[in-house]
């Protein structure tokens, strides 16, 4: 039996927030303000 491994589950998981940083940096945020809100604001 092979063993159990979450690695695709977790890419999925990846991609959004992924996708949520490139939306903000196309917007003309920079990486501090992102930074801030991803620590302040719990934003992923």
């Amino acid at each position: 039996m092979e063993k159990y491994s979450s690695g695709l589950v977790s890419e999925s998981f990846w991609f959004i927030e992924f996708k949520k940083i490139v939306k903000l940096k196309s917007d003309g945020e920079s990486w501090d303000v992102i930074r801030d809100l991803c620590l302040n604001d719990n934003l992923l």
